[in-house]
């Protein structure tokens, strides 16, 4: 059964006192335990003296310790001051407590010299640098170490011994002591110094490691991985040794724990690692005394595999961002374009353009991912000025274009609608008592917005809102506007003239001819009157009226279609001189002066032929010819 430290020490005390062997109180002694073995080598290395008790020594209002332990072989002290220089040791070996120092007590000195000194009787003998059974560092001046084996002090290990002691710290010009009522030259001063493991060492309980882990599991060369393994030492005594080795390397493992060491305390070590997936490592802790390495080297296997390190991924790259028409209408198709690149011949896991913040799906035009390849969407746009930005992965890293913000995309503009008036056509005429028709077919707006119509008429205003209606309009001639909108405020405007008036005749005397060229009194005369119509009307009961020196002799009703010639005849018995003929109709007339000669008798000769001779003669039963001459 495995006796501690602290049991042997009370055990110890309570025999002393029993036997009544305490010259000193119980302040002014110390108990030396078993320890490690330290180094000396002027340096307090960390847990060093750990295992290690200790008491305190003030000089000039400034406290120094003083360490002590044993490891069945030697009795070690340290002397730890911040200005200190100089320690020595008294020690009363046969514990017989003079009034005077003995050939029993010893003075050992340690500064940048090592020397010793022996009572006599009544003082002490000089120094000597001859020393033997002990020694010291003399190296960093508040650092003295010392190691004095047991046969110097007369020590059997496993047998009780007590000693009296006096520790000295101090300077050239001040110092103080241990214990602080002690006199140099008065060994029934000074304290007791003993051992409740009766100077034997105790065997030591080899630390224990638990729960290696390592942190993340996988990663990079710029992953910085953590090793962590749980520590705990049954004596409380703090690792001396925290090592980790990981594949030929040995790193120092830190703690942020301060103890108790008899408890689980965690120890790391933050790394980066190489690319590779056998990665090794194991652990290497000690408490002064006994190794322990975790797995154990007789364990298989006896090392722990790490993670796995892979090639820092190289984030792909965007460039080239490019989009078009910057503008257009609903109409056309934009594109948007950009160049992915990744160094690692990542593909691309995602390939986004984002356009006014919602994701499309944009496809690449090739693999060759290390040299960059060019995606691309196309669309169609609504009104308007949009924007847009890229975003892309390698299934390891995402990367943005622009790393912020929006890059300005197409203007996207409306379309005007395009205005017909397909009935009535332009310059039409209509009268005031027709309905006049009107149409926009053909009407249209090329992006298929919904149209509002709007007809005017420059002389009756607003005419309809439809696209088809009819409409009795007031005479004159009216600008007809046809003005279309779409939904969007395109617009469109077309004009047309129409005519709307009464629809009339024209007519008008054409021609008119004389049956006579040179009539002579009492003749028969019979004038020929044309009666055109070149109006846009049929006239009925027109009357041709025929005048003689502005008497009217007679008249004819007729009717006239249009372009539909008539002819009237007037029948005049002539009257010799000169008369004014007139043809009137209703807006129209024709007046000539008519020469008509008088009648006389007429002078006649006649003349026979047929005879022979001159004068003639007639023989009977030849042929006579008799002609009339008018003279």
């Amino acid at each position: 059964m495995r006796i501690s430290r602290t049991y042997l020490l009370l055990l110890g005390l309570a025999i002393l006192m029993i036997l009544g062997l305490f010259s000193t109180s119980a302040a002014d002694s110390i108990d030396v335990t078993s320890g490690t073995t330290p180094t000396l080598d002027s340096t307090i290395s960390p847990n060093e003296w750990a295992d290690a008790g200790h008491v305190n020594i003030s000089v000039a209002g400034t406290n120094g310790s003083v360490y002590f332990k044993h490891d069945g072989v030697n009795l070690y002290m340290a002397f730890v001051y911040s200005s200190g220089q100089m320690a020595e040791v008294y020690i009363d070996k046969d514990h017989d407590a003079g009034t005077s120092p003995g050939t029993d007590d010893v003075c050992l000195h340690a500064s940048t010299a090592l020397m010793e000194r022996t009572g006599t009787g009544s003082a002490w003998s000089g120094w000597t640098t001859t020393i033997t059974g002990w020694d010291a560092d003399t190296g960093y001046p508040n650092v003295r170490e010392f190691s004095i084996s047991f046969s110097f002090l007369g020590i059997t290990s496993g047998t009780p011994k007590t000693m009296g002691a006096l520790l000295y710290l101090f300077t050239t010009s001040e110092g103080d002591v241990w214990p602080s009522a002690s006199e140099f030259n008065s060994p029934d001063t000074w304290g007791d110094m003993s051992s409740s493991d009766s100077w034997v060492a105790v065997p030591n309980a080899p630390p224990v490691l638990s729960g290696p882990t390592f942190t993340p599991s996988s990663g990079n060369t710029t992953t910085v991985f953590r090793f962590e393994v749980m520590y705990k030492d049954a004596e409380a005594l703090p690792p001396t040794i925290a090592r980790i080795h990981i594949n030929a390397y040995s790193h120092d493992m830190t703690t942020d724990s301060s103890g108790p060491w008899d408890d689980w305390v965690t120890y790391y070590f933050e790394t980066q690692l190489s690319a590779g997936d056998a990665h090794k490592f194991q652990f290497v802790f000690s408490d002064g005394t006994d190794p322990v390495r975790l797995p154990a080297i007789t364990d298989v296997p006896n090392r722990l595999d790490g993670p796995v390190v892979t090639v820092p991924n190289r984030v792909p790259v965007l460039d080239g961002p490019w989009s078009g028409p910057a503008t257009g209408t609903r109409l056309d198709t934009y594109e948007f374009t950009i160049n992915y690149t990744d160094h690692d011949t990542d593909a691309a896991g995602t390939s986004y353009v984002y356009l006014d913040d919602v994701s499309m799906v944009m496809a690449g035009s090739g693999t060759d991912w290390s040299r960059g390849v060019t995606f691309s969407y196309s669309t169609t746009l609504d009104l308007g000025t949009h924007q847009y930005y890229f975003l892309f992965s390698d299934g390891k890293a995402e990367v943005r274009f622009p790393a912020t913000g929006h890059l300005e995309g197409p203007v996207v503009t409306n379309l005007d609608p395009t205005a017909v008036i397909s009935v009535p056509e332009d310059g039409f005429r209509f009268s005031p008592a027709d309905y006049v028709p009107f149409y926009s077919l053909g009407t249209s707006d090329p992006e298929g917005d919904d149209l509002e119509y709007s007809w005017t008429s420059d002389l009756d205003g607003p005419l309809s809102v439809h696209w088809a209606f009819d409409r009795l309009l007031s005479e004159g001639i009216h600008v007809i506007t046809l003005t279309v909108t779409d939904e969007y405020g395109g617009t469109d405007s077309i004009n047309i003239t129409i005519l709307v008036k009464q629809y009339l005749p024209h007519p008008f005397i054409d021609t008119w001819s004389a049956s006579i060229v040179a009539p002579i009194e009492g003749d028969t005369l019979r004038y020929t009157v044309t009666v055109d119509n070149d109006g846009e009307a049929t006239i009925q009961g027109l009357e041709v009226v025929f005048l003689l020196d502005g008497v009217e002799k007679s008249s004819e009703t007729i009717t006239v279609y249009v372009a539909s010639p008539v002819d009237v005849v007037f029948t005049w018995v002539v009257e010799p001189g000169d008369l004014t003929v007139r043809f009137e109709i209703e807006g129209d007339h024709v007046e000539f002066t008519q020469h008509v000669e008088p009648n006389t008798a007429p002078i006649v000769e006649i003349l026979v032929t047929g005879g022979e001779g001159s004068p003639p003669r007639y023989r009977v039963g030849h042929p006579l010819t008799f002609t009339a001459i008018p003279k």
